[in-house]
């Protein structure tokens, strides 16, 4: 009884979670027509190739996570036998455009059992969340432009006095601040650690407005703490600090003004 109570609740999810993020990425696939070119690029980045013909372009967007092996063992105390296979996550989107508008959208997507649309849902996400529904929500832009705001009204936390003329908060670093060959204070040292808490509600504000921006920060900063944690424990002075995070801020001017290109 347990053993067919256990293969009724795999059936279920399997089908249950399936047909959910199916029917999601379908919705998002069709809510992809309508966009203008350039409201693509914004959302979606430059696509991984292109095809013309007169006025219809054809835009194809192709992203592939880690290759993964699952091995599995059968066998008794005398003999084993294992086999090994490979899998990788994919999503590819067509974009289909006429005078620069999507008028037609496909997709196919490889994932994990359980949510195979998913690596797809996550690429559409940032172009589609305000289009699905009934009521529509703010532009990824204008989410993004909040999201900034509110990072901003986080980082009036009268925690970092100690440290506001001494770091650059939430501008960029003066010559001086790049220049101090000073170390943090162990007085400095609790308003470290309040920084790094509004940066980390900073950052969830911005992936959760803008997952294509995110995407490209956690490319250009994967470690994003790790210059912090070197300042707090005296391995780098201020000045050290204020010119890596300046040297990551155009990294990611660089890296957001190539994508729109």
């Amino acid at each position: 009884m347990k053993r067919i109570y256990l293969f009724c609740l795999i059936c279920t999810v399997l089908t249950g979670c399936g047909l959910v993020h199916s029917a999601q990425v379908h919705d998002q696939i069709n809510a992809m027509n309508g966009l203008s070119k350039e409201q693509v690029l914004g959302c979606m980045g430059s696509p991984s190739s292109k095809s013309s013909e007169d006025t219809v372009d054809v835009w194809t967007y192709s992203n592939f996570g880690p290759v993964t092996t699952n091995v599995a063992v059968s066998g008794n105390q005398y003999s084993a036998h294992g086999s090994a296979s490979t899998s990788q996550e994919s999503c590819i989107v067509n974009l289909t455009m006429k005078d620069g508008i999507v008028v037609g959208a496909n997709y196919r997507s490889q994932g994990k059992l359980l949510v195979p649309s998913l690596p797809c849902y996550n690429v559409l996400y940032a172009c589609t969340a305000g289009r699905i529904g009934s009521v529509p929500s703010k532009p990824v832009a204008g989410m993004t432009k909040e999201a900034l705001t509110s990072c901003t009204e986080l980082y009036t936390d009268a925690r970092l006095d100690p440290i506001r003329d001494v770091i650059a908060i939430d501008a960029s670093p003066t010559l001086a601040q790049q220049n101090n060959s000073n170390y943090i204070t162990n007085e400095q040292r609790p308003a470290l650690d309040a920084y790094k808490e509004l940066l980390g509600q900073c950052r969830n504000k911005i992936a959760a407005a803008n997952p294509h921006l995110w995407k490209i920060m956690m490319q250009v900063q994967p470690a994003p703490y790790k210059e912090l944690t070197l300042l707090y424990n005296k391995k780098i002075t201020t000045g050290q600090f204020n010119t890596r995070k300046q040297e990551t801020a155009d990294k990611l001017q660089a890296a957001v003004a190539d994508q729109t290109k």
